[in-house]
């Protein structure tokens, strides 16, 4: 098509990513988030995964396509598939975990009653 190898694995970097973002997020791991702050933060280290995995996968196409000369196709289904498998690592176990607080979901509290010594303290849990 006339684009370099690594300039146009960036642009369809960009577009997978966003999407990828959205599926992860609300099909494959479940992961809602409660308050803007958390929402940017799981935004931001999916992003940052996947910039790791783009880096590793930019490298495997500068070594095996520009300087060894193999066959682009070959060598770009393989750093996929390589790439595809560390994505998902990377976000089950870094980004999408599901946070349990006490037996309950991560930010949800409720208020309790302690009698201690014949007082009465509320305590959030």
């Amino acid at each position: 098509m006339g684009i370099n190898e690594l300039i146009a694995n960036v642009m369809s970097w960009v577009l997978a990513v966003l999407f990828a973002f959205a599926t992860n997020r609300v099909w494959v791991f479940q992961a809602p988030t409660h308050t803007i702050t958390e929402f940017l933060k799981q935004m931001l280290s999916f992003f940052g995964g996947r910039v790791v995995t783009l880096v590793i996968e930019e490298i495997i196409l500068l070594v095996f396509i520009t300087w060894l000369g193999f066959n682009s196709m070959v060598v770009k289904v393989i750093a996929q598939v390589i790439v595809i498998v560390l994505n998902y690592v990377i976000s089950k176990f870094l980004f999408f975990q599901k946070k349990i607080t006490g037996g309950l979901p991560a930010g949800y509290f409720c208020r309790m009653r302690v009698r201690a010594g014949g007082y009465i303290f509320p305590i959030d849990v």
